[in-house]
């Protein structure tokens, strides 16, 4: 079978470099044939070797569970924590933004991590606790796998965090609402029992 193969100008001119006489085609040829083999041997070795072994050693006396990590969980935490460090101003400042990015929750979110106090955990410190569970993907189903594990785990976890901080959002303005009716009707009140207009003796000349 001929295959065409794009080899990078600079590597051949490399190759040419230290070997003139080298021969491009039989170099990829014997590379791909040494590959060959070496998947040839990995197989058959595997194939010889006790699987329940190799089986229990990387997976069942891992470190981290087998279980995905609680993202949602984790979301649900880190906002709590949030919402009770951030300073007013930085809070006020994503209530006044919120209806600009609430059609985004990503944007929501990174406006919020903006706001984040530095001592407040956050997704890039939850994914770095389960790095081993990350690669673990990877090794199952490549990278893609791992891939597809981050979206999900991002996903999860800001959706989770952004329920947490709009629920907190909506008492506030439920608090500042009851607030201002007291106000009003305390204002009310004193109105209604003030005292009458008294008469100046001085206009009655």
């Amino acid at each position: 079978m001929r295959i065409g193969i794009n080899v990078p100008d600079k590597v051949v001119k490399l190759i040419k470099e230290i070997d003139p006489e080298s021969n491009i085609s039989q170099i990829c040829r014997e590379a791909l044939s040494s590959h060959a083999t070496a998947l040839e041997h990995a197989k058959k070795e595997i194939a010889d070797e006790d699987m329940d072994d190799i089986i229990e050693h990387l997976e069942l006396s891992a470190p981290q569970p087998l279980v995905e990590p609680d993202w949602a969980g984790y979301g649900w935490q880190d906002a709590r924590e949030w919402v009770k460090t951030i300073t007013p101003r930085n809070w006020h400042y994503f209530l006044d933004t919120y209806d600009h990015y609430k059609e985004n929750s990503r944007d929501l979110y990174l406006h919020a991590d903006f706001c984040r106090e530095k001592e407040v955990k956050r997704l890039f410190d939850r994914i770095r606790e389960n790095d081993d569970w990350f690669w673990r993907q990877a090794v199952i189903g490549g990278n893609a796998a791992r891939q597809k594990a981050y979206e999900n785990s991002q996903n999860d976890y800001r959706r989770t965090f952004l329920a947490y901080v709009n629920e907190v959002r909506r008492k506030c303005l439920e608090y500042r609402a009851d607030k201002n009716r007291n106000i009003l009707a305390e204002r009310a009140r004193v109105w209604r029992g003030r005292q009458a207009p008294e008469l100046p003796t001085q206009l009655l000349d």
